[in-house]
């Protein structure tokens, strides 16, 4: 017999507004599931057009039916959660669709329309394929640690951040993305956030993954014009990720959540470059945002795939290869979520010791790296791989995480050690650009040499001063001599703190420098400082 009953009574935790969810037959025999605000359950014609929409069952469709359905008392109570992550004193953790801990409030999940795929399988079957084929990769060692990391920012006081997975199409990076997902959400390439949906909205997909991993597919497939745009988009979610995006006068951060003033997420991504060097093509620095979305090259030790810790990685086959990548994507598919949730429980009974034992693995990993320290930016990107570690470390500890302690401290710093690499590119930028640009001043020609018909065919000139070179060159040759828009920017910002450039005078238009010839020529001038004894 064809039925519509109320099933709940929700509350939504982000703007206290409640809805009621019905069951109901189908036509075709099948059950149904229908929310809707108390409002428009009062008035019937609506409702029973928001069951016809859905193919309820015709004798369902008459109004003492569905009157009466709307005048029942609910079968139970339950709540949305604004977000997920972390209730007040880390005694509940709320996922998409349930909450983990004590409950007091009946929270069942999300609102439908925060989607995140469901969990398929289990964890001890994870641990076996997923947790196990991870052991063959740093960088899959490193997004599976990111995903056990995400829970502890805020017991750490720790702020959002990011790992951009570098490397040419066809290596892997993208199935290293997706290991990480697998912990605690898609398992598959195709449910990834795309950045489609991303750029439309930062705060739907916060709300998602508040105090859990963010992975969002390749920058690659990113819907912008240029270059220049697709970098500037990058680096405000960059930004945006670092500062929680959005802070408590949202209605997402209820009286009673946990959330402090912001989301912390961990986020994933990847693509072809660093994005240090998409930011040299359009001429730019990364600045802040280099500790925020940090860049992670992840074909490690010259190979061209991510599989670093298999047995002789370098002479693996092609057919070798896709053997790995297809056991590791089929692994994803039927193996994910669950781990996260047993993963949380884990926590939970730890709560009270948790802050003790996080210090204790980051203290660790920064005792063993061996990058720079230099700077605040150095260490700040250490310490955020010491919290990866630290979650690595914790899931060894809680689910039987089928790893040494000692090949994860490897793993992470292998990867920490070539992040560090890339913050240090920008410096050896400017050294080289350096060089070349005092190497061509050099071969200039001596103003008193040249004659005064040979000024139109050469591309600048020196005039000795008592304390100086006067360097004189032609705009285009000196644009030309560097290897990218940012070592051009780097070398003349250098030259304008040292003030050794001139880029026009008062009595000269636009850089249009008066040559000895007499000839106006755009051109620019470097006060070349000379050695004094």
């Amino acid at each position: 017999m064809p039925v519509l009953k109320k099933t709940a009574l929700i509350e939504d935790l982000s703007d206290n507004q409640f809805v009621q969810r019905y069951s109901f037959t189908r036509e075709d025999g099948a059950e149904g599931s229908i929310e809707l605000r108390p409002a428009e359950a009062d008035k019937w014609t609506t409702f029973r057009d928001q069951l016809r929409n859905r193919n309820a069952h015709p004798s369902l469709l008459i109004k003492p039916t569905i009157e009466a359905a709307a005048a029942s008392e609910p079968e139970k109570r339950s709540a949305y959660a604004a977000t997920t992550g972390w209730r007040p004193g880390y005694k509940t953790f709320v996922l998409a669709d349930r909450a983990i801990g004590a409950n007091t409030k009946n929270i069942c999940g999300l609102p439908p329309d925060a989607y995140r795929p469901q969990p398929r399988g289990t964890s001890k079957a994870w641990l076996r394929s997923v947790g196990m084929l991870a052991r063959k990769s740093s960088g899959m060692m490193l997004t599976t640690c990111c995903s056990f990391a995400a829970p502890l920012l805020r017991i750490a006081n720790e702020q959002s951040f990011g790992f951009c997975l570098a490397g040419k199409t066809g290596g892997g990076k993208t199935t290293a993305t997706l290991v990480g997902s697998s912990v605690g959400g898609a398992g598959q390439i195709d449910q990834l956030l795309t950045w489609n949906a991303t750029l439309a909205g930062l705060e739907p997909a916060l709300r998602s993954y508040n105090d859990c991993l963010m992975v969002v597919d390749d920058l690659n497939k990113m819907p912008v014009a240029s270059e220049k745009e697709k970098y500037h988009s990058t680096n405000n979610f960059a930004h945006n990720l670092g500062t929680g995006s959005t802070k408590l006068r949202s209605p997402a951060f209820d009286d009673g959540s946990d959330n402090g003033e912001q989301y912390r997420v961990i986020s994933l991504t990847s693509a072809e470059t660093t994005i240090a060097e998409l930011a040299a093509k359009c001429g730019e620095q990364r600045g802040g945002d280099a500790r925020r979305l940090i860049d992670v090259p992840i074909y490690l030790d010259g190979l061209d795939h991510i599989f670093d810790r298999v047995p002789n990685a370098g002479q693996l086959s092609q057919s070798e290869l896709q053997q790995l990548f297809s056991a590791v994507h089929t692994a994803c598919a039927q193996e994910h979520g669950e781990i996260f949730a047993q993963y949380v429980r884990f926590l939970i009974r730890s709560r009270s010791e948790l802050p003790d034992k996080i210090v204790k693995h980051m203290k660790r990993f920064r005792a063993n790296a061996t990058g720079g320290t230099d700077g605040i930016v150095y260490a700040d990107i250490i310490r955020k791989f010491g919290l990866v570690y630290a979650g690595g470390s914790l899931a060894i500890e809680g689910v039987g995480l089928p790893w040494k302690r000692a090949e994860l401290l490897y793993a992470v710093a292998k990867c920490c050690d070539v992040a560090l690499d890339t913050l240090s590119t920008e410096q050896r930028t400017l050294e080289a650009g350096w060089k070349l640009l005092k190497a061509r001043l050099m071969s200039l020609p001596r103003a008193s040499t040249v004659e005064r018909s040979e000024y139109s065919s050469i591309d600048g000139y020196v005039e000795q001063k008592p304390d100086r070179y006067r360097c004189v060159i032609k705009n285009d040759k000196f644009n030309r001599m560097f290897s990218n828009p940012l070592q051009r920017k780097m070398v003349m910002d250098k030259l304008a703190r040292l003030g050794w450039i001139t880029l026009s005078r008062s009595q000269e238009n636009q850089g249009q420098f008066i040559w000895p010839d007499g000839v106006r020529r755009r051109s620019l001038e470097i006060n070349w400082r000379r050695r004094t004894s």
